[in-house]
């Protein structure tokens, strides 16, 4: 629309924007007004097309593996299974190993899996394609859902690249230092990297896997991070640890490294070649430049580990929720785990009255909040944002409550507030200040 108003010269390019905008105005009163949230669904992963045509009865629908395979849960005894959804041949369902499933709870947002099965084509046991994350005390490992381990439980962090290779680190008791193993996709050990700095978790970026020595002591007291090195992406040193900074991308690395007072500026492949080097960075910069055009201007493989996450105890409290507080646009228990939080609470406002409702109903629909004390006035503060959000970064609404009815709100996104407001709130104002 922008295009056309602006090939329009002069006097015709006005009338032009007055018609556009005119009509803006006429199809949003003829469409349904977009700030407002929709009426919620059930919450629930929707059944595939695969899933819906083999028998699924006294199966919950958790997730599409890939052509011919899915994951759900038995209702019944909420163990996870692989159904196998051919078309033309009777669904087999695998049960997934109950020690894996226990210990998978690994985080925020549900188990981290992969599936490593290839598409369309059937498998003697799928389970050996579904790979876990199991987790104890802050200890992961990978097993697949037959239980046997890819893995050993007993790294810090994994890191996953598109051909599975496994990047795992591990600290020393004391945590003065780390460790890292560089696994294929079959648990074998290709190369480790070892006495690495005890606080950063190695990952892998575009054929790099970059580390720093371990802490080293200063004369003085203390300690200190020791200098960087690159791996490529099986874990096999490619330049050593002599590096002061670097930043990766385009399949290079861009590098510094001061000897007696003087700085050298280095580019280097993911092979190790140091494609250019100088004293001076812009030189080197220049280099970068012409190597990261050719990079985006030439064909790029789609990055897909086909790594996903399933929350089911997430799954669980939605299926198994009373849903007799529902309204047209808000869910009571889709507001509690966090599904679309601002939208769901635009919904609220829809359905409700929030200036005057008693503390009661306020409790049994969003919840108990945060209490605060201000003022020594009862408030209650709920997040609009989904997730966890460090600091004074995410949306919140603050409640005031007086005789046991909400009185005021006021809306606060960082460190920004609305002010206490004794007014209904309108949905324009949540979703636009």
């Amino acid at each position: 629309m922008l295009s056309l108003i602006l090939n329009y010269p002069g006097v015709k390019r006005y009338q032009m924007a007055v018609k556009l905008l005119a009509l803006a105005v006429l199809l949003n009163a003829a469409l349904p007004n977009t700030l407002f949230a929709q009426v919620p669904n059930s919450g629930l992963p929707t059944p595939s097309a695969q899933f819906l045509r083999v028998p699924h009865e006294g199966l919950r629908f958790l997730q599409d593996l890939g052509p011919g395979y899915t994951l759900a849960q038995r209702i019944s005894n909420r163990k996870l299974v692989i159904v196998e959804c051919f078309e033309k041949s009777p669904a087999r369902v695998f049960e997934v190993d109950a020690t894996t499933q226990k210990q998978s709870r690994s985080t925020l947002i549900g188990a981290r899996c992969w599936w490593t099965g290839e598409a369309n084509k059937k498998l003697p046991d799928p389970r050996v394609h579904l790979l876990i994350d199991i987790q104890d005390e802050g200890l992961h490992g990978i097993n697949n859902a037959l239980g046997q381990s890819i893995i050993k439980q007993q790294y810090a962090s994994i890191a996953v690249d598109e051909k599975m290779n496994y990047a795992a680190f591990k600290r020393n008791v004391l945590q003065t230092r780390g460790d890292l193993d560089v696994f294929d996709r079959s648990g074998r050990l290709l190369n480790s990297a070892l006495h690495i700095c005890p606080y950063d978790y190695p990952i892998f970026q575009t054929g790099f896997i970059q580390v720093e020595d371990h802490l080293v002591k200063l004369p003085q007291g203390g300690v200190t991070r020791g200098r960087s090195g690159l791996l490529d992406a099986n874990g096999k040193q490619i330049y050593p640890r002599v590096l002061d900074g670097c930043i990766i991308g385009a399949d290079h690395a861009q590098c510094y490294r001061t000897e007696s007072g003087k700085t050298t500026y280095l580019l280097i492949d993911n092979s190790g070649k140091v494609v250019a080097q100088s004293s001076d960075p812009q030189q080197v910069d220049i280099v970068f430049k012409k190597i990261s055009q050719a990079w985006l201007d030439g064909p790029h493989q789609k990055i897909d580990n086909n790594e996903f996450y399933i929350d089911i105890e997430r799954v669980e409290l939605i299926a198994n929720a009373d849903r007799s507080h529902d309204s047209p646009h808000f869910s009571p228990i889709l507001w509690r785990v966090d599904i679309g939080k601002k939208s769901m609470f635009i919904g609220f406002l829809q359905d409700h009255k929030l200036i005057g409702m008693k503390k009661t109903e306020l409790q049994l629909l969003l919840g108990d909040g945060t209490p605060q004390d201000i003022n020594g006035e009862l408030c209650c503060s709920y997040s609009l944002s989904d997730g966890i959000h460090c600091g004074r970064t995410g949306d919140g609404i603050s409640l005031k409550i007086k005789d046991d009815k909400v009185c005021a709100w006021a809306h606060h996104r960082g460190g920004q507030t609305t002010g206490w407001q004794t007014t209904e709130p309108d949905a324009a104002q949540i979703v636009l200040k």
